[in-house]
């Protein structure tokens, strides 16, 4: 869980948990706060996440330059807007994955045996199997191949 207040406003406050939410008004009421990451709320059940956003947050950081750009870090990676008090519906503030930056912690790894090849299986909580298969991916680029735990 995180809590993080936006530097150049004391009255904005984040409280990141497996969603994360923002208020405007120092949490004094609920009529100004709202859900900005993590497990869309219409339907948790599916496991369905807020666009370019991810569960389980552990950090929200702030540009020092510019108090409206927000690094959210969490079990997914880092995500970034320059926009963090933004009301855009449905999805209040727009979120892009800081890509080619690979969080995971693997509970297992199957690495391809041949020699010189790059190529692995692994899977890890809460974030399902991934595959990296050489011929096919960027440097340091794996794919989801689904699940969860």
């Amino acid at each position: 869980m995180t809590v993080a207040m936006k530097p150049d406003d004391h009255n904005v406050i984040f409280v990141g948990g497996t969603n994360l939410y923002r208020s405007t008004d120092g949490i004094t009421t609920n009529t100004k706060t709202e859900w900005i990451g993590g497990y869309r709320k219409q339907n948790p059940i599916t496991a369905e996440t807020y666009p370019n956003s991810h569960a389980d947050f552990h950090g929200l950081l702030f540009n020092p330059s510019n108090a409206n750009t927000a690094f959210a870090i969490n079990d997914g990676g880092i995500q970034k807007t320059d926009s963090v008090l933004a009301n855009q519906s449905p999805d209040p503030v727009p979120w892009n994955m800081v890509s080619r930056y690979q969080t995971l912690q693997y509970n297992f790894v199957a690495i391809d045996p041949v020699a010189g090849q790059n190529n692995f299986f692994g899977g890890a909580p809460d974030n399902g199997c991934y595959f990296r298969i050489e011929e096919n991916a960027q440097p340091d680029e794996h794919f989801r191949l689904g699940g969860g735990d």
